[in-house]
């Protein structure tokens, strides 16, 4: 016969343990601690990432830890950003512990799947979009993009969901803003080209600064906007199942005007 392990807690009843018989659970938490941060001591390069039993001590089972799996296993970039959404807005914890796994049968779902990542977390896990790295694109587009990410993870750090919560919206996103500059990411996720309406005032970050120039950066850079005023609303055009990378920056005499 195969022994089954007992679903639910595991109460202790030893006498000598630390704690009284049968309450254990805490004494639990306080071990597990201990060995995370002491881990964590004696190696302070490494990375360490929860799946599953840490669940239940969050916010303060992360403090050792680099990462965690978020709800359950991801089934791909737009779930990744809905669980950190739940993360974000009903766990409470900081975006760079999320979970992001690259995946992808063909050039563009790969492609969508490092852009998400890098929106939504300070580490990517490699997945099933192994296989279409060996090509040498991929590889520039991953080396360029990974290394964007890293000369300005100080924004990519902070994060405030536009929108509403992905899977329920057709077009979701994320603004990674600093006093009087940042990016904003938008993600399609429906078969026509949609546009993201975003208002420049506090509620992305912005909390310094009049007037903002506006630059997508991906797909392609082009100015879209000069001198929009604090308040006012940009909006952003995002084809069809693509991605819009946007530069918010103070407003600039250098900035070339618009056509």
């Amino acid at each position: 016969d195969v022994m089954k392990e007992p679903i639910g807690p595991l109460p202790c009843y030893a006498p000598n343990h630390g704690h009284k018989p049968g309450h254990n659970f805490y004494q639990d938490y306080k071990n597990g601690q201990y060995i995370m941060t002491e881990l964590r001591r004696r190696n302070p390069g490494i990375f360490l990432e929860v799946y599953w039993g840490l669940k239940r001590t969050y916010p303060w089972g992360l403090a050792s830890l680099n990462g965690c799996e978020s709800w359950y296993e991801s089934n791909g970039h737009q779930d990744d950003r809905m669980q950190s959404w739940y993360n974000q807005n009903y766990r409470f914890l900081p975006n760079y512990v999320n979970f992001a796994q690259v995946r992808g049968f063909t050039d563009p779902e790969l492609r969508k799947e490092i852009l998400s990542g890098i929106s939504l977390s300070s580490h990517l896990q490699i997945g099933l979009g192994v296989k279409l790295l060996d090509k040498p694109s991929n590889q520039q587009f991953f080396r360029k993009w990974t290394g964007w990410a890293a000369e300005n993870f100080r924004f990519l750090n902070v994060k405030r969901d536009l929108f509403g919560q992905p899977w329920a919206v057709p077009l979701d996103g994320s603004a990674h803003v600093i006093e009087g500059r940042g990016y904003l990411f938008l993600f399609n996720e429906c078969a026509n080209d949609q546009v993201g309406s975003i208002p420049l005032n506090e509620s992305i970050g912005l909390k310094k600064g009049d007037f903002f120039d506006i630059k997508q950066i991906y797909p392609e850079e082009q100015w879209l906007a000069q001198g929009v005023k604090r308040g006012e609303m940009t909006h952003i055009p995002v084809e069809a199942s693509g991605v819009s990378i946007i530069s918010v920056e103070p407003a600039s005499a250098a900035t070339p005007a618009l056509p």
